[in-house]
């Protein structure tokens, strides 16, 4: 019996340790934290923000002028559903029942 609690009582304090130990460690982590240590994270993220910008500029455009243009041309029955360019082109049909 004693034993047990004794093994139980050791398990407990190897735990209480190894939390502290990470709380310490998180400590440390956070006092390292300064413009040095994360510019090039922020740098990326910028960048990053920039080119996903440009890039869906670009596609956004480059369908605006395929559309507009009549550059696109479908086979009778080919054409998809919907519609890729139906927000580009102000045709408006209505049907009768």
């Amino acid at each position: 019996m004693y034993r047990i609690i004794t093994v139980l009582l050791i398990a407990l304090s190897l735990l209480f340790a190894q939390a502290d130990l990470t709380a310490q460690t998180k400590k440390d982590e956070t006092k390292k934290t300064t413009e040095k240590n994360v510019a090039e994270t922020i740098r990326t993220q910028l960048f990053d923000e920039k080119k996903n910008q440009t890039m869906t500029d670009w596609a956004e455009n480059l369908a605006k002028r395929s559309c507009t243009s009549g550059e696109i041309a479908y086979q009778v029955g080919y054409s998809p559903n919907p519609d890729p360019c139906a927000q580009f082109t102000s045709t408006t049909s209505t049907t009768t029942p």
